[in-house]
């Protein structure tokens, strides 16, 4: 993308009223993932459960260290309530809930849904609002719950509104479909590398829609020590062991790779992360404030088959 910059006078007769330069992009905003409130939640998920108090301690340090962005939804547990009554209704934070599949069966329940999501959040309108899974749209019924969608951003409950999608032609699909959809969350990771280069999620990105990066981490399987890998991964052991070569040839730990990896996606809007701990997302905070680039083409990519947390069988 291009921008067009007025000249003085003096400069005019060498170079015309107008240049062109490079317009710089504009760095992705950080988002904490509260699915992580779930105590169930990620693969590397630690044993012990979070008290309430717990929750919103770590809530309240990623305020603290600038995180503005929260992502839930109705089925991260207690994760909307814990937010709202972390928050209150002060608005300082966007705000971004979903719409479960049994949720989507009338218009009326789809408003319930939004309006006791509200009700917990302590919130009066989202930021964003998705349909968690972008297969309801597929059938007779996608027409009706796209209208019903956009009558719930007519009513003032949300900003925008889009979907959660798991890949970038669902994503195509989805926007093509139903053109008024403006915001999308997709998985993308170091060792997926799908989309990275993709110009039709750049355009997309240019013309104003939210597109936001998830499962940078592949919750949490990414970050673990290679010898705790659960036994479903192990035929494709060998591609994480390439993994942590690259890593230990590079003096990067997993985390930073993998927020390093994401900043570089040209298309992306936002990253959503999960953090276990106050410390853990400390580093994350820090990483991403890092100016460390790397070259990512020499790693491997894992079949679909281990990207897609739903084919998991642990």
């Amino acid at each position: 993308m291009d921008v067009q910059v007025y000249l003085s006078e003096n400069l005019k007769k060498s170079l015309g009223n107008f240049v062109t330069l490079p317009l710089q992009r504009q760095k992705p905003y950080l988002s904490l993932g509260t699915a992580i409130l779930k105590d169930d939640y990620g693969i590397s998920r630690k044993s012990q459960s979070l008290t309430d108090l717990d929750k919103k301690e770590f809530l309240k340090s990623a305020y603290e260290l600038g995180v503005l962005h929260l992502d839930t939804a109705p089925s991260y547990g207690s994760a909307e309530r814990i937010i709202g009554e972390t928050f209150g209704d002060e608005n300082r934070i966007s705000i971004t809930s979903k719409v479960s599949r049994s949720s989507c069966y009338s218009s009326s329940v789809l408003v319930e849904s939004v309006k006791n999501s509200l009700s917990r959040l302590n919130a009066t309108t989202l930021d964003s609002l998705l349909l968690h899974d972008a297969s309801v749209l597929r059938g007779e019924s996608g027409s009706h719950i796209y209208k019903w969608m956009i009558k719930v951003k007519e009513m003032g409950l949300t900003e925008r509104i889009g979907v959660s999608v798991y890949s970038e032609d669902e994503l195509l699909w989805v926007k093509k479909q139903f053109p008024e959809f403006m915001n999308f969350q997709l998985p993308e990771c170091i060792m997926n590398r799908e989309s990275i280069n993709s110009k039709e999620l750049l355009r997309l990105h240019e013309v104003g829609n939210n597109l936001e990066v998830r499962s940078i981490f592949l919750q949490g399987l990414l970050l673990l020590d290679i010898n705790l890998l659960p036994s479903f991964f192990l035929p494709v052991r060998h591609l994480f062991i390439e993994f942590w070569l690259f890593l230990a040839t590079n003096e990067i730990s997993a985390l930073e790779a993998c927020i390093t990896y994401s900043k570089s996606i040209p298309w992306a809007s936002g990253i959503v992360v999960g953090a276990e701990d106050k410390g853990q997302l400390l580093e994350i905070v820090r990483f991403f404030g890092s100016e460390r680039t790397l070259d990512f083409s020499s790693l491997p990519v894992l079949p679909q088959d281990f990207l897609d947390p739903r084919r998991w069988r642990t």
